[in-house]
């Protein structure tokens, strides 16, 4: 007589209802410990920016980098150097390439593609330079720090190429921070869970954390872009990627994550003015979208 070894119907159930169980303990702590190797990585990409920006202003007479200049195609419009249709387009992405020699450390392990960067030079009928090119990125830089702009909205004026002794606060003046490239007629995306209606707009929950005063130009950020902001920092504004954190980096370079509600480098001897508004003086950062002052300086630069 042979002796029927099969699971019943029942004993299968069972295993089934375990193996569900364990999946569903198992799943959620997987996708976190995906978000913590992303966001150890984006640390890491951070840290090698600022690196590279430190060995740049050493062999520069202790400046950094301009933001971006045109190469070819320069014509000049009311006795400034303006880049013109086709004009190959220098920024401080290039500036870096020689000293991390890999254009991938320049993309965030949260979103690869976000900032398209030939994208966004086409905007303007620009092209990046024939070298090396870089097509994506995912870190900004800090529009405060690398400063005088070679094109437009800013070409010519009075923004000059920051030294590193100008830098009161090294360890909270930001240098590169995660970002996001916003095309025209689109606004930024909202940080996870917060109501994209409601948290967005010059009105939106963000921008009331923002003094009065300073309103009018900060609130630009979560506005929806228009082609008079091209290539400004309002472009690029901040992206939370890793469970409501954004990484930056610093002059200094340290890295940090900033929760995309929290304030840093705010006390009062902390503040600087706007740069188109010299009268009005505030807070440098405002997070998760600006990133873009200098503590003890500028609270919002021109461009």
């Amino acid at each position: 007589m042979r002796n029927n070894k099969a699971f019943t119907l029942i004993e299968l159930l069972v295993v089934i209802a375990i193996i569900a169980i364990l999946a569903a303990i198992l799943f959620p702590v997987l996708s976190q410990a995906r978000v913590a190797a992303k966001k150890a990585a984006s640390i890491s990409n951070a840290k090698q920016l600022g690196l590279a920006s430190t060995m740049y202003i050493s062999d520069n007479d202790e400046t950094y980098a301009q933001s971006a200049y045109a190469l070819t195609n320069i014509t000049l419009v009311s006795g400034v150097g303006t880049p013109g249709s086709g004009s190959q387009i220098y920024s401080v992405y290039d500036a870096m390439q020689p000293y991390i020699k890999n254009t991938d450390l320049m993309k965030s392990p949260g979103d690869a593609t976000a900032i398209n960067w030939q994208v966004a030079l086409a905007t303007r009928s620009w092209v990046r330079p024939t070298s090396n090119p870089i097509t994506f990125a995912g870190y900004s830089p800090n529009f405060a720090v690398f400063e005088d702009p070679g094109i437009p909205p800013q070409v010519g004026s009075a923004d000059p190429v920051r030294s590193e002794g100008s830098i009161s606060f090294p360890s909270e003046t930001v240098l590169f921070y995660e970002s996001q490239y916003v095309a025209n007629g689109s606004r930024p995306k909202a940080p996870s869970g917060e109501n994209a209606t409601t948290y967005l707009g010059t009105t939106g929950t963000w921008a009331n954390t923002v003094p009065a005063a300073m309103r009018p130009v900060i609130g630009l950020y979560a506005d929806t872009m228009v082609a008079t902001r091209n290539m400004s920092r309002y472009m690029f504004p901040g992206a939370d990627r890793y469970a409501g954190q954004v990484v930056v980096g610093f002059s200094d370079t340290s890295t940090k994550t900033i929760r995309y509600s929290s304030r840093f480098a705010a006390e009062t001897e902390k503040n600087g003015i706007v740069e188109d508004i010299p009268t009005v003086s505030g807070p440098a950062y405002f997070p998760p979208y600006d990133f873009n002052g200098i503590p003890g300086s500028v609270a919002e630069p021109r461009n």
